[in-house]
């Protein structure tokens, strides 16, 4: 194990002496050692997304989990994979690919981010529509407790019935409720081919091209609206576009006869509305680097202030009508499942309070009006900005209705709340 004092600052807060253990039992014996002295303990994976969440409340030790980056069991043949979290997606997803296999999930900078933090975070990526979310993949799970033990729930088959799926509540908890260890994933075998097709969309046509979309008889695996602003950090546009039209892009992964029909189909049905217009393609490998580029938007590193917006997916195109009135921004919407990331630049602490008051007012009510009084309302969530702006209301919004049951959650599991104490919503 290794102890550096130099330290790391997490969203602002420290140094923090970092911990770097090699196998599970040091990770239990510091977690142990941390709880005896009242430290608090932060995991840490590859340091990607630590501006996400408030910062930590009280004084503690990292722990960098990467050191934890094994292989535990791969029975190809079973379409599962055991996996200790400090591995990252891209050394995943290379081992998965020498079978044909892959899994499905969408993570910004994956040659950087780790199992462990993506769980952890769960970020909706560009892929999310077509294929689910971490909550559909995970198996099973191996988590150390605040008294340096090893608890496990679930297990390493798809056909597992025992027991409560407990593991889930750590699927975006920020590594509030213990430290997790090892993940069993379901996967998929590799798409035989892949295309992405962008449309340019001026903004009175944008409905009506999604609701035909949604009405195709194609099934398109992500279904993306981004500005120009968005497409030029992406580089799917050179520098120097600029108009008040949108890009439409939608993607397909399956066989390859299956993938031209759908390419051909989708184009057919499209051209029929007037103003829109199919303005590139790409294809097989070439596709991917643009893949990567929606999911690595929202971690964009230029962007002092970034903010997601959770709908229902009828709900984005007023969300993003309203957007326009708030400033300039870089918007990027997975409209097939109401996600919308954007970006500010050039703003002051009132500017983005009042911006936010804005725009939490706008997802609410219309996701009111379309879920007639059911509990679904539009959420928005602030993933990065300056540290000594952030309050749990501003990054947060609103408590939610459950926030009791949250708080059972937590003390439950984590009594004396030593795992990123502060980090997750009302500060806990």
């Amino acid at each position: 194990m290794v102890v550096d004092a130099g330290g790391v600052y997490v969203d602002g807060q420290g140094p923090l002496p970092i911990v770097r253990p090699g196998s599970v039992p040091e990770l239990a014996e510091t977690i142990r050692e941390a709880v005896e002295h009242g430290e608090a303990v932060y995991p840490l994976g590859g340091g990607t997304l630590l501006d996400y969440g408030l910062p930590p409340a009280k004084p503690g030790r990292a722990i960098d989990m990467r050191g934890l980056n094994r292989l535990v069991e791969y029975p190809a043949a079973d379409m599962t994979v055991t996996v200790e979290a400090g591995q990252t997606l891209a050394q995943l997803q290379r081992v998965l690919h020498e079978q044909g296999q892959w899994l499905p999930l969408d993570v910004p900078l994956a040659e950087h981010a780790t199992l462990g933090g993506a769980l952890a975070t769960n970020w909706p990526g560009p892929r999310r529509y077509g294929y689910g979310s971490w909550r559909d993949y995970v198996l099973g799970m191996t988590v150390v407790n605040d008294r340096g033990e090893l608890t496990r729930s679930g297990g390493r088959v798809v056909k597992n019935v025992a027991g409560y799926d407990l593991h889930k509540l750590h699927i975006g908890a920020l590594g509030t409720l213990g430290v997790l260890v090892e993940v069993t994933l379901k996967i998929r075998p590799l798409p035989e081919s892949r295309s992405l097709l962008c449309w340019r969309c001026p903004e009175n046509v944008l409905s009506g091209l999604l609701d035909a979309v949604h009405a195709s008889q194609t099934r398109p695996v992500t279904i993306a609206v981004m500005n120009d602003r968005a497409a030029r950090l992406c580089n799917i546009i050179p520098s120097g576009t600029e108009s008040d039209s949108c890009l439409v892009l939608l993607g397909f992964e399956e066989k390859r006869s299956t993938v031209r029909w759908q390419r051909e189909q989708i184009h057919r049905e499209l051209s029929r509305i007037s103003g829109s217009d199919l303005i590139e393609e790409w294809e097989e490998a070439e596709s991917l680097a643009v893949w990567q580029a929606l999911t690595d938007f929202p971690a964009v590193a230029s962007a002092p202030v970034s903010f997601r917006v959770q709908v229902l997916p009828s709900q984005t195109v007023y969300v993003l009508r309203a957007l326009k009135h708030l400033g300039e921004a870089a918007w990027l919407a997975h409209a097939g499942q109401g996600t919308i990331y954007g970006h500010w630049w050039n703003l002051d602490e009132a500017d983005l309070k009042n911006r936010l008051t804005a725009l939490r007012k706008t997802a609410a009510a219309h996701s009111r009006i379309q879920a007639e009084s059911v509990a679904a309302p539009g959420r928005v969530v602030v993933l990065r900005c300056p540290p000594t702006w952030k309050t749990p209301a501003l990054v947060w919004g609103d408590p939610p209705n459950d926030q009791w049951l949250q708080r059972k959650i937590k003390d439950t599991f984590d009594p004396r709340h030593c795992f990123n104490p502060g980090r997750f919503p009302a500060g806990w």
